[in-house]
């Protein structure tokens, strides 16, 4: 009889989708990389425009430094995102199962203001958070968690299991496996 196959492990563009830190990787890994093309796009020449009559505001040597600033920040969010990838695919490829317990559901709600809205219609975000108590390595744990979707999309409501993978080198940093490996 064969086993029941695992599930396969999530790739980038589904983690972008559902981690917050690889989420905010790309886009500043994104910004960077506009950051540095961009201004040195900005400060080339106009061909067959007369030279501005006095100094510019902003020169080659300063457009340079910012360029390097934002290939820096590009630099930074890679490492961070390929860290947080092979993290999160070694949790849930090589983690113990375990389960846990939902103790708590949060939902704060702030509401948005911008130029936009009519002041008689106001905006909302949400955001949502689970605290699970789990046993692992022998102790009792308790591990918050903020979801990228409500907790309702992943059936995480009070006193229910919850399926979490974890490594034992690192007892108190579980993950839920319902939100990265996409069985709601």
């Amino acid at each position: 009889m064969n086993a029941p196959a695992s599930p396969s492990l999530p790739g980038l563009v589904s983690l972008y989708h559902r981690d917050i830190i690889i989420r905010h990787a790309v886009n500043t890994a994104g910004f960077g990389l506009l950051v540095a093309a961009g201004m040195q796009w900005a400060s080339q020449p106009v061909p067959g425009a007369p030279p501005p009559p006095v100094a510019a505001p902003m020169g080659a040597a300063e457009a340079d430094i910012i360029s390097l600033v934002g290939l820096g920040l590009f630099a930074v969010a890679a490492l961070v995102l390929i860290w947080r990838f092979l993290r999160l695919r070694k949790v849930l490829g090589q983690g113990a199962l375990i389960v846990g317990k939902v103790d708590e559901v949060e939902t704060m709600e702030f509401e948005v203001h911008n130029s936009t809205n009519n002041p008689s219609q106001r905006s909302y975000r949400r955001s949502y958070y689970v605290v699970v108590r789990y046993t692992a390595m022998g102790a009792e744990r308790k591990a918050r968690f903020k979801l990228p979707n409500s907790p309702s999309v992943y059936k995480l409501f009070k006193d229910h299991d919850v399926e979490l993978s974890v490594l034992d080198s690192s007892p108190d940093k579980p993950l839920i496996r319902i939100i990265y490996l996409g069985k709601y």
